[in-house]
């Protein structure tokens, strides 16, 4: 992956996903956090980061010192590290785009949302373990 990242014009950062098909939420996966940042230092200097995975993934405050420095070509950024807050730095700078968390927002993602919800009710009210428990 590094020699890939040296040459790479973009870096798109997703969301893992568990055998089910269903988000790995607030999980933290080491082995491919340190691959992340080991591929992140390899980036080309003209290269785009494109974060619709977790914020926690990317440090901000180094993101924005890559992008100072001219380390990095720019930023899209649809979640953030201490969402709802961004970095002040990211919201002015000409070649960094960031969205309201709307990456999710395809047809097929909401009907899974809801899916999902009705799958927890439906446990809840049969007595039986939620599919995705909030703890």
């Amino acid at each position: 992956p590094v020699p890939l990242a040296r040459d790479a014009t973009t870096a798109i950062l997703v969301q893992l996903e568990r055998q089910d098909g269903r988000p790995e939420m607030g999980k933290t996966v080491p082995y491919v956090t340190q691959r992340l940042r080991t591929i992140a230092r390899s980036l080309h200097h003209a290269c785009v980061l494109v974060n619709i995975a977790r914020g926690s993934i990317v440090d901000e405050a180094a993101l924005v010192a890559a992008l100072k420095e001219g380390r990095l070509g720019g930023a899209a950024l649809d979640v953030f590290e201490d969402e709802p807050n961004v970095p002040a730095e990211l919201m002015t700078m000409e070649h960094v785009v960031v969205t309201p968390h709307i990456a999710s927002g395809t047809h097929e993602t909401r009907q899974a949302m809801g899916d999902l919800m009705i799958d927890n009710l439906d446990a809840f009210f049969a007595g039986k373990e939620l599919p995705t428990p909030v703890v």
